[in-house]
């Protein structure tokens, strides 16, 4: 029984390390969106997430994951033509 209880502890330790590992490595970026307008009346929200992008036109953070915050309005003032994974 001790062998039994020994072999299987050493394998639910070894799935909790991959499971954790793999979650680490497959992390996304969490980008916060405060407010939904700026100090100058524009819209936040499309600026932010069509300029995430580099100089070079790639995206930044390609599997970002835009949080907005509660109790905010996010006006939206046009269609938002997203031709990447979403």
């Amino acid at each position: 029984m001790k062998k039994f209880t020994l072999n299987f502890v050493s394998k639910l330790i070894f799935f909790v390390f991959v499971v954790t590992a793999s979650q680490l490595l497959s992390a996304q970026d969490v980008i916060l969106i405060e407010k939904g307008i700026d100090n100058d009346g524009n819209p936040t929200l499309f600026n932010a997430i069509m300029g995430d992008t580099l100089t070079n036109g790639e995206r930044a953070h390609p599997n970002a994951i835009y949080r907005l915050s509660r109790n905010q309005i996010y006006p939206v003032e046009a269609g938002l033509f997203i031709d990447f994974n979403i």
